[in-house]
């Protein structure tokens, strides 16, 4: 978990006090102290939530998690009935770019749980064997990284967690939002500084139609994607997960 310095704040009931006095920073009359106890405390508790919320978990290579992993991959393979690879051809610049320094953004349609497993097992049987060593990390939403199902394909891999926005989010939504956004942004540019692979569902959510055409980002949740230590964006299309594992947390 990541646990470093963010806003030049040690503390996170610091970071949440400060939260709820730029939230309300044009109210001239808003004061916490003019709050009732109750209130008061409701609120410092959920945005300290928000401060404190895992945006980071990264995965070592200890016995134990690397079990967790294998057993996962290898209840996923019993239920895959063809794995196959196309446009590998495409990897040999993914390997040009981290070998140079930089890091590349692979950007797939979402379609299952059994997402996170297909592109990183693509790029991990695929990638030349030098150029494994460079860490690999998701991008996963929050409201998928909370599902039973999902959840443990998430937590089987280095990634970070994000809150997608939709059309129909109030403000309230997209100010909480923007803290675990904002908190994510600083852990990825930290990881950018040195090469890597990050994974992210640029629609912000599962894909259910036919078009395989790949989306803008979501909503206010993915400008990070501009950061300039990627040095390749690679657009890829997933399908057969949906009928693998079908959508759904259970």
């Amino acid at each position: 978990t990541y646990s470093g310095k963010e806003n030049g704040l040690e503390s996170p009931v610091d970071r949440a006090i400060q939260s709820i006095l730029r939230r309300h920073g044009r109210d001239n009359d808003f004061s916490l102290n003019s709050l009732q106890p109750d209130e008061r405390r409701n609120l410092l508790l959920e945005m300290y939530g928000l401060e404190t919320e895992d945006v980071f978990i990264k995965r070592f290579s200890f016995l134990g998690l690397e079990l967790v992993r294998i057993a996962l991959e290898r209840i996923y393979e019993h239920y895959t009935d063809k794995f196959e690879v196309l446009g590998k051809e495409n990897l040999k610049a993914v390997a040009e770019i981290l070998k140079s320094g930089k890091s590349v953004l692979v950007a797939p349609n979402h379609r299952s749980h059994g997402d996170h497993t297909t592109i990183v097992k693509a790029l991990r049987e695929n990638l030349p064997s030098d150029t494994r060593k460079y860490p690999v990390y998701i991008v996963a939403g929050m409201k998928f990284d909370k599902e039973e199902i999902s959840g443990r394909f998430s937590h089987a891999y280095s990634h970070l967690v994000v809150w997608t926005l939709t059309e129909g989010d109030n403000e309230e939504v997209r100010w909480k939002a923007q803290i675990i956004n904002g908190r994510a942004t600083k852990v990825i540019e930290k990881l950018l500084n040195k090469p890597c692979i990050v994974i992210v569902y640029l629609e912000g959510g599962r894909n259910k139609s036919e078009n395989l055409e790949l989306q803008p980002p979501a909503l206010d949740s993915s400008w990070w994607v501009l950061n300039p230590n990627f040095g390749l964006i690679v657009p890829t299309v997933i399908t057969g997960t949906e009928v693998m594992l079908p959508p759904g947390d259970q």
